[in-house]
């Protein structure tokens, strides 16, 4: 077992739960273990009126580490979004969606400096025997590589030192099962690790992403 754990929990921590008028505005996270902020997207389509202006950095823990893990409440079935977002030097993704619903979209993200870049998995219907198709939707986002911030302060003497390769993306799935909000086991840790056998049909598009800064190797080598 683990501890259930992150920094803000909204709507997540008992499981999906149905909430609505929700505003979360303008608010940076960093250090914190698991997740900056564990909570559902928002209604497709709707913009980012409720959920602007969020950052998170310096994610870190045991098989963890991500700025975003969103999924969805239980009336967002059809669609759920994340429409902006910013997140740097995140341990994982600096945004990740696993969510039970036919389409997700995460859109307006600036991605800055994750190992793992950011990226959405899906979960496809309640059983293997839905084969109703699934779609992943990425767009308007900016992913960049390394950023000035060291990997490695004061070269290695500046409290860590992270040596790892970098991307800017994660490659999407679509799957029959997925995972809590605040996962409570260790072999389903990290989110985006994949416990469950694929499902029939999912289509993921990406739109006007762009990618700066990524090189051959880090300056870690």
């Amino acid at each position: 077992m683990v501890d259930k754990a992150g920094a803000i929990s909204i709507c997540a921590y008992g499981g999906q739960e149905e909430c609505i008028d929700m505003f979360v505005r303008n608010n940076t996270v960093a250090g914190s273990v698991y997740a900056g902020f564990t909570m559902p997207g928002h209604a497709c389509g709707e913009g980012n009126q409720r959920y602007s202006g969020n950052v998170a950095h310096s994610m870190t823990g045991f098989k963890s580490g991500h700025g975003l893990f969103f999924q969805n409440t239980p009336s967002q079935t059809d669609c759920v979004e994340w429409d902006g977002f910013m997140a740097y030097k995140c341990y994982y993704q600096g945004a990740f969606a696993y969510p039970k619903s036919k389409t997700v979209v995460m859109s307006n993200m600036i991605m800055v400096d994750n190992k793992e870049g950011f990226g959405a998995n899906i979960v496809n219907g309640n059983d293997e025997y839905d084969f109703e198709t699934t779609h992943i939707t990425i767009k308007d986002s900016i992913a960049y590589g390394e950023s000035p911030l060291p990997d490695c302060p004061q070269n290695g003497n500046g409290g860590y030192c992270y040596r790892f390769d970098k991307y800017g993306f994660l490659p999407s799935s679509g799957t029959y099962k997925g995972k809590d909000f605040h996962i409570g086991t260790m072999s389903p840790l990290p989110p985006q690790k994949i416990k469950s056998i694929s499902s029939m049909a999912t289509q993921v598009e990406m739109h006007n992403i762009t990618f700066k800064n990524f090189r051959q190797t880090t300056e870690m080598g």
